[in-house]
């Protein structure tokens, strides 16, 4: 994917701008400005390119951030709108936990996507582990959790659909009751 990590390869531009540009301040060689000059515009176009293109691997963790932030809110057509219509039983699922389970904070700690842009439709798997915070059913205790998890995605046309989950917890705080 080559606009994931541009860093390195702005700064190395940089560096030669910056060192093309100081070198012709001293020997006033005219290719010494053209370096300089090519290497700040790549710089430029390669930073443009990083901000106005958005790779599978970054759109999938805009979305799961986005799913997190929804559980929290229980805003469940935001979770559902993420799932694939096919996939009935997980919809299913997604309701029966976001109606049973209060979740008052739900981060994603660690997050692992590895995206098969060969497959068709593409196909991607997201290894993550969340802090999740919350009360089972109304008015219950307030327990705190880590749990792991292994989500399948796919695309349809733009957009990434999940196709299965897997959950299980890590770590289990308070006295809360398992999913």
């Amino acid at each position: 994917m080559p606009f994931e990590n541009t860093l390195p390869f702005v700064a190395a531009l940089g560096v030669a701008a910056v060192g093309s540009l100081l070198w012709w301040l001293q020997a006033r060689e005219r290719w010494l400005a053209v370096v300089a000059i090519v290497a700040a515009g790549l710089a430029g176009g390669v930073q443009l390119a990083d901000r106005l293109v958005e790779t599978d691997r970054e759109q999938l963790t805009t979305l799961l951030h986005q799913l997190a932030a929804a559980a929290e809110a229980g805003d469940l057509p935001t979770i559902l709108a993420a799932i694939d219509p096919e996939a009935a039983e997980l919809r299913a699922d997604a309701q029966r936990i976001i109606s049973r389970y209060e979740p008052s904070e739900a981060r994603i700690t660690k997050l692992f996507i590895e995206v098969d842009a060969t497959a068709s439709p593409p196909t991607a798997t997201a290894d993550l582990i969340v802090r999740a915070t919350g009360r089972a059913d109304a008015g219950g205790t307030q327990a705190s959790s880590l749990v792991g998890g292994t989500i399948g995605l796919h695309k349809q046309g733009q957009q990434w659909l999940i196709t299965s989950f897997e959950f299980r917890r890590l770590f289990e705080g308070g006295l809360g009751r398992p999913l």
